[in-house]
């Protein structure tokens, strides 16, 4: 059982990735650990309810944004974080499956308990666990988990939207992507369809990496550019996730923003 840390809701050249990155080849298992971990939630302008939840719990950490309406929504995410907290071994043989395996389950009980009087609530989900293999991530749904590494920002997740699903067509830019109101239309989340194929990919890690997962309420308000310039500085956990958090308000953002960050180690 992973001891759970509970967190209350309420210069230099580097490189910048917009885009996408794959994961990277099999590679021997590497002894990476979370050295640190912070994590911060806030209630969107004029919401009555936060529906994001987060899970900080040693080497897992996960971020999901409900959907269907305040209770629904709330309710859901919290379903899918715990059964994460619940499901999800320390150190599984099979991480990806692991994962795949604690996802799939949290598509079931969502569905459950909208059938039990909450219709239509879901959630997205990004789940990252931290081991001897490195950054294994399975999502679904527009969270993202982005991964500084070797003075780079990458993102390890794609969204789940239609607007992404466009960008990556080619039928229109990455910048009409972000403005379009098309991306808040997912194609993908947990609890919305009977069936949830959940595809958990591995990354290679390094000491002093940081993993961030965060809601769109983040990302909606800081680009990736400016993601970069804020873990480039190298401030501690805490105060990063305060600062982001500040600034996707400062430009705009009224979603709820929540944010879950480790420092590999």
């Amino acid at each position: 059982m992973m001891e759970a840390h509970a967190f209350e809701r309420d210069g230099e050249d580097m490189t910048v990735t917009n885009s996408y990155a794959p994961a990277s080849p099999r590679s021997p298992r590497a002894p990476v650990a979370v050295s640190a971990s912070a994590a911060s939630s806030v209630r969107g302008s004029g919401r009555e309810t936060n529906e994001d939840s987060f899970l900080v719990a040693g080497p897992l950490l996960a971020v999901a944004d409900g959907v269907g309406g305040a209770a629904a929504g709330e309710r859901a995410s919290r379903l899918v974080v715990d059964t994460l907290r619940r499901l999800v071994p320390e150190d599984p043989a099979d991480p990806e499956a692991a994962l795949a395996a604690a996802v799939e389950q949290a598509n079931r009980a969502v569905r459950a308990a909208a059938v039990d009087g909450a219709a239509g609530m879901g959630s997205t989900v990004v789940a990252a666990l931290i081991g001897a293999g490195g950054v294994t991530v399975a999502n679904a749904g527009d969270s993202r988990a982005y991964l500084w590494h070797d003075d780079a920002l990458r993102r390890l997740t794609a969204d789940d939207s239609i607007a992404a699903d466009l960008a990556a067509s080619g039928k229109i830019s990455a910048a009409d992507a972000r403005r379009s109101p098309l991306r808040s239309i997912l194609l993908r989340a947990v609890g919305v369809a009977e069936e949830l194929e959940v595809r958990p990919e591995r990354h290679h890690a390094s000491p002093g990496d940081v993993l961030l997962l965060c809601s769109d309420g983040l990302w909606d308000g800081v680009d990736d550019e400016t993601l970069a310039l804020e873990l480039a500085a190298g401030q501690p956990l805490p105060e990063l996730a305060a600062r982001l958090v500040a600034l996707a308000r400062a430009h705009g953002s009224h979603d709820d923003i929540t944010i879950a960050c480790a420092l590999i180690g």
